[in-house]
């Protein structure tokens, strides 16, 4: 671009996520792409690659846009709809580069071609542009090694809505500090369902967990956070009062839940916030909650009115 002359003017249409929790950032994509279907080259839900552990790959390895990588910057928004998203970037660029702002018109008549257009080409995930697979890299199913809600958080956020209390333990605070400072806070939260060990005894839940993510796009459900657990070790997060709040497959979300019951699965339900060190497994997390249901002694704080929401998904890491 340097070598270009007259300079030609670099204007960036940024759709910035770095606020937003990465579950929703996912949510969103995957719901488009499932809206979208097959009109796509390469990534498409048709099973034969597991398209959303590539969108999750794709949020991991993003990084945010520097001013100075750009003349301008349009501001986008992420979850806006297709319309009120061409009608931003048309705006922005007709004010960046002082054009002619297009007839409403022209916007629809635009806006009508993309949405009908159709893709004529059709590529598997790993295959070159000349249509030939290289070795070893096609799309395979993976199994799940456990089923888990993904909730539309910001740990930090969250946190700190909770430790800015006034009864706040101060080891409490250590604990996170410690867990922040050390680069331990888990990047991405989720609430273990089923995990593929517990598969024998839990066989009902983990089926159920599996025919829910076959109709489609799943329900969303709410939880509120009921307790924060911690020792020196570990800290966690109960997750309380799980319900189906919206979503296209309500009945089916509704039927998962009275298989989930009231049983020792739902009590169990938690976020790990970290642990202390890496050879510490997140599953003390899940024991210390066990602990605390036990009425054993442990480190707790009561959590008022804070909760999210969050998917199941399939999950493989």
């Amino acid at each position: 671009m340097k070598k270009i002359r007259p300079h030609p003017q670099l204007v960036a249409l940024n759709w910035s996520f770095s606020n937003t929790p990465k579950a929703t950032v996912h949510r969103i994509a995957c719901d488009r792409i499932l809206g979208r279907g097959e009109n796509h080259q390469t990534l498409r839900p048709d099973g034969r690659v597991n398209y959303e552990a590539i969108v999750w790959r794709f949020i991991k390895e993003t990084e945010e846009l520097n001013e100075n990588e750009v003349d301008d910057m349009i501001e986008m928004e992420l979850e806006e709809g297709i319309e009120d998203a061409l009608a931003r970037a048309v705006n922005g660029v007709v004010d960046v580069l002082g054009l002619e702002k297009p007839t409403d018109e022209q916007m629809g008549e635009a806006l009508r071609k993309a949405i009908e257009y159709q893709t004529n080409v059709k590529k598997e995930i790993g295959e070159s542009s000349k249509g030939k697979e290289k070795e070893g890299s096609k799309g395979k199913a993976v199994a799940p090694r456990y089923y888990g809600i993904l909730p539309e958080i910001d740990l930090e956020v969250v946190m700190g809505q909770i430790l800015g209390a006034e009864n706040t333990p101060e080891d409490a605070k250590q604990m996170w500090e410690l867990l922040k400072g050390k680069q331990r806070v888990v990047t991405t939260p989720h609430i273990t369902i089923t995990h593929m060990k517990s598969k024998d005894t839990e066989l009902a839940m983990w089926n159920a967990s599996a025919q829910l993510l076959k109709e489609g796009t799943p329900p969303t459900f709410g939880f509120k956070f009921g307790h924060l657990v911690w020792n020196d070790r570990v800290m966690a997060l109960t997750v309380e009062n799980l319900s189906v709040k919206e979503g296209s497959a309500i009945d089916a979300g509704h039927d998962w839940l009275k298989v989930l019951g009231d049983g020792p699965i739902r009590a169990r339900l938690h976020i790990t916030v970290g642990t202390a060190n890496p050879s510490i497994p997140p599953v003390e997390a899940n024991e210390l909650v066990q602990k605390w249901k036990a009425q054993e002694p442990i480190n707790v704080m009561e959590i008022n009115g804070i909760g999210s929401q969050g998917r199941l998904k399939a999950l493989i890491n």
